[in-house]
Parts: structure tokens; C-alpha cells; sequence
């Protein structure tokens, strides 16, 4: 993460691609049309982060662990 969180919102960086803002981008695009989650993104001093918004108030642990896994599964398919 670019920065501590200090509210609902997320920052971060999928690490083996932490360098390559076209990757971080193409992993976003690929979760998105995977359909299980909507993540946005932003930048940061140049580098492109993972931007998640945790708003509802029954999101668990378990969703931001499930939301992880898919990243990681969506980021091998690259």
C-alpha cells in the first residue's frame, strides 16, 4: 500500500507486478469480467494501485481473503 489506510478505502498492489502499471491495470480489467468482484484503481506518484472501497457493513474477513484469491488466480491467467 502507497500509504496507511485511515478510512474505507484501499490502495495496493498486486507485488510480483508491483513495477508494471499495465499489468496492475490488465489484472483489474480480467477480475472485473471474472464477475466476482469490482475493483477500481488509481495512481499514486506514478505507479498504478488496486483501489477497493469497503462500504457494505456485512463485508467479513472472509470477502477481502476471497477477493485476494481471485487476484491471485485472475494474475496467473496473465
Amino acid at each position: 500500500v502507497p500509504y496507511s489506510p485511515q478510512s474505507n478505502i484501499l490502495c495496493f498492489q498486486y507485488l510480483p507486478f508491483a513495477q508494471d502499471n499495465e499489468k496492475q491495470m490488465a489484472i483489474r480489467y480480467a477480475l472485473i469480467e471474472r464477475g466476482n468482484f469490482y475493483i477500481t484503481s488509481c495512481e499514486v506518484r506514478g505507479q498504478r494501485y488496486l483501489r477497493t472501497v469497503l462500504m457494505n457493513p456485512n463485508t467479513s474477513l472472509a470477502d477481502c481473503r476471497d477477493l485476494l484469491h481471485e487476484i491471485e488466480a485472475t494474475a496467473a491467467l496473465l
